[in-house]
């Protein structure tokens, strides 16, 4: 059962939300919830639905956290989000602010970064 789950260290679960998913959202407000001794991070993209997600499952938990994520490559700027760097900057400033009004702990990465240009800040 949960409730026992001991934790030595401290631990994290991460949870993909998407948006329209119901039922694994439940289980992770069931998970939220019985942990106690434990920080439970949604993963969200920088989206507000997403980030709205997290909390909405998130909200009871004792420790609640979130890590926000957005594609900086070239690849995924250009096909997958048709944003420059510009509008990449001010969406990560955009979705991590939001992100932070609702959890007090806030986590971001750049998704592929390894094939972002060094020079892109």
């Amino acid at each position: 059962m949960l409730s026992n789950w001991k934790s030595g260290a401290y631990r994290r679960l991460k949870r993909a939300f998407q948006s329209r998913v119901l039922i694994p959202s439940l289980a992770v407000q069931e998970i939220a919830r019985v942990l106690t001794k434990t920080a439970v991070t949604g993963l969200a993209r920088s989206v507000k639905s997403d980030i709205d997600a997290c909390y909405e499952a998130l909200k009871d938990a004792k420790y609640p956290q979130i890590h926000v994520f957005i594609a900086t490559s070239p690849i995924h700027r250009e096909f997958k989000l048709n944003k420059s760097k510009e509008e990449i900057l001010e969406a990560i400033k955009e979705h991590v602010s939001y992100a932070r009004s609702k959890f007090e702990v806030v986590e971001f990465s750049p998704e592929d970064a390894t094939r972002t240009e060094l020079d892109f800040s």
